[in-house]
């Protein structure tokens, strides 16, 4: 008998094809994930958005990161190649692999958790 699929996997033979990422929930540690087929491999993901030091802490950990343009479109994974012609991509987001237990150590990193500083004062003349 075939091992059961895991809930949210996506069904069906799919090869070395990418899918659309769906909403589902790490089997250990219950946190909210994305999964999805990426170059063939089954793959759960952060939902988080990364800036760019988000992205340099997770090739540090030896995660890969991946470009998401939107719902219903597939990931792509980011190279040293990707990254170098485009640090900050023109379209979509940057996520990681999932770690179970890794929201911690991307407290600063992702793209949500930065706040201004200060306040701007639209009607202020510039000091330049």
């Amino acid at each position: 008998m075939p091992p059961r699929k895991r809930k949210g996997e996506p069904v069906g033979w799919q090869g070395l094809y990418n899918t659309a990422p769906v909403l589902g929930q790490c089997q250990d540690c219950r946190a909210t994930i994305f999964l999805a087929h990426i170059d063939g491999l089954y793959e759960r993901l952060d939902p988080t958005p990364l800036t760019q030091l988000g992205e340099t802490v997770a090739w540090l950990q030896g995660d890969r990161t991946f470009l998401w343009t939107g719902l219903h479109t597939k990931l792509f994974r980011r190279t040293t190649y990707t990254i170098r012609t485009q640090p900050v991509p023109i379209t979509g987001v940057v996520i990681r692999l999932h770690r179970c237990g890794n929201e911690a150590a991307l407290t600063g990193v992702c793209a949500a958790s930065f706040e201004p500083k200060e306040k701007i004062d639209a009607e202020a003349k510039p000091n330049f």
